[in-house]
């Protein structure tokens, strides 16, 4: 086998004498036919021309959809913001709910206790002054 390879073999490159000439008809007689040159670079002009312009559009539109979602994002933080002070505010209150609720009950027990720990004159004039007089705190402070 190798000796019909190496009979029939080239041996070396044949030297090119002519530029090939690109032809409208790859056969000759009712072969396929290629189109011609000036035709497909046409074809293929308008191809990238479109594929540049869908692009082009589709950007536009990815940029108006950014800009659409960047304004949604900042109400959202102003919304956040807002709602995050109505929190704290909401906090505070409870805070100072649940601190008068917290002296409401001392109150009502140190007016529950006997009466060797309220003050000697005790009547209805005198608690009422001792509630408002802030003897409470001092007498919450050293309870």
């Amino acid at each position: 086998m190798t000796d019909i390879y190496e009979e029939n073999a080239q041996e070396g490159v044949p030297a090119i004498t002519e530029q090939p000439i690109l032809e409208e008809k790859s056969m000759e007689g009712g072969g396929p036919k290629t189109p011609p040159v000036k035709e497909t670079v046409d074809r293929w002009r308008r191809e990238v021309i479109e594929k540049i312009e869908y692009l082009r559009k589709k950007l536009e539109l990815t940029l108006q959809e950014n800009e659409t979602l960047s304004l949604e994002v900042d109400r959202l933080h102003s919304e956040v913001t807002v709602l995050k002070k109505r929190a704290k505010d909401l906090e505070q209150q409870q805070a100072e709910s649940l601190d008068m609720f917290n002296n409401t009950i001392a109150g009502i027990n140190l007016a529950l206790e006997p009466r060797t720990k309220l003050p000697e004159k005790v009547g209805k004039d005198m608690t009422k002054k001792f509630f408002e007089d802030n003897e409470l705190k001092k007498a919450l402070s050293e309870w």
